[in-house]
């Protein structure tokens, strides 16, 4: 998964995988790997370098490399107001 602010961004805000460290991590099937369940995680100190609203796409690559884009979208941050 990668988070850009636009689509032409040559750098993303953020890449998800399945190997990151524990900061930016996917996980796919829990408790299952075929129970089709994909799990994002990203620590709140990380959200805190995400300032800017943008997309994202969510790809899945199989063990012969065929590349499948399962999710994709735009979305709007929303600072948080109450301290």
């Amino acid at each position: 998964m990668q988070v850009r602010k636009y689509v032409e961004s040559a750098t993303p805000i953020a890449t998800l995988n399945t190997e990151n460290a524990a900061s930016f991590r996917i996980t796919l099937g829990d408790p299952t790997p075929t129970d089709g369940k994909i799990t994002l995680f990203i620590r709140a100190e990380d959200t805190r370098n995400i300032t800017t609203s943008g997309v994202y796409d969510i790809e899945i690559i199989s063990p012969t490399n065929e590349v499948d884009r399962i999710l994709q979208g735009e979305f709007i941050l929303s600072p948080e107001v109450t301290r």
